[in-house]
């Protein structure tokens, strides 16, 4: 449309460029009709100059939003890319930032293991465990012991192929050979499904048993490893002519605050 607009007003200046022409090759008599050329002419090529200024302009400002539109999709792109490497760089740090512990450990240790991120926690009535992102697939087993640092967690009792299922010590089911740090009394720590408490049982009533101290796994019954803190005595007492303490042991790590468990077998680790 422009370009048919462009074009008719080009004709139409050229027809009277080849008026004036003609008027002026015949020596027509003439300063007034040189002048009603000129006057008539002038409005013409005003409004060609300005109908063909504008769409130029129009031409350039389109190109240039092109331009624009151009140059925020590949800012939008840019930018998308930046915010997904930041949020993979962030997760990795959080990553390396949980486990550093855990590798710190293993390296003091010399400890061989498969650090897990806890997916699930389940910590009520009705039993006490973790899913954690580690499973057959990562050499995960049955049995295998979660712990973190020096202190013990639960045993792997489910191994799936991208997860396992990790019983906690104060699950019901739960049951680890212990004694005592200071006074060495032996006994079996229980779980009962009660947050951040066991039940130190079957301690003879001829051991003494301290108020805090803390009981170590013994490593006896070949499932948990010996060495490890299972928590500390918060309560215990014993009555005239029985034959055990009541003991409750608190854990000495909050169990619902865990990010990371460390999955060692318990047949490939020494004590120390």
């Amino acid at each position: 449309m422009h370009s048919l607009i462009k074009r008719l007003l080009g004709w139409l200046g050229a027809i009277l460029l080849v008026l004036y022409g003609l008027h002026k090759a015949t020596f027509m008599p003439t300063d007034w009709l040189d002048n009603l050329a000129a006057r008539c002419a002038y409005p013409f090529y005003k409004i060609t100059g300005a109908i063909t200024n504008n769409i130029n302009s129009w031409q350039d400002n389109r190109l240039s939003y092109n331009a624009l539109k151009k140059e925020h999709q590949q800012l939008t792109t840019d930018y998308n890319t930046a915010i997904n490497e930041l949020i993979a760089l962030r997760a990795e740090q959080h990553v390396q930032v949980g486990t550093q512990e855990l590798s710190t450990f293993m390296a003091r240790y010399n400890i061989q293991g498969v650090p897990a991120h806890i997916m699930t926690k389940q910590i009520d009535l009705n039993g006490h465990f973790y899913l954690v992102n580690a499973g057959s697939n990562a050499s995960i087993k049955k049995d295998m012991v979660a712990i973190y640092q020096n202190h013990l967690v639960g045993r792997v009792v489910e191994a799936y192929p991208w997860y396992s299922k990790v019983v906690l010590i104060t699950d019901e089911k739960s049951k680890v050979a212990a004694y005592t740090s200071k006074t060495h009394a032996p006994g079996i720590v229980q779980g009962y499904n009660q947050p951040m408490r066991c039940n130190f049982a079957y301690v003879s009533h001829l051991f003494q048993v301290l108020d805090h101290d803390l009981v170590i796994s013994s490593g006896q019954g070949e499932v948990y490893p010996q060495g490890f803190c299972l928590g500390k005595i918060v309560l215990h007492n014993i009555k005239e002519k029985e034959l055990y303490h009541h003991i409750d042991v608190q854990p000495v790590i909050n169990l619902r605050s865990l990010s990371y468990v460390l999955l060692i077998d318990p047949k490939t680790i020494m004590q120390f």
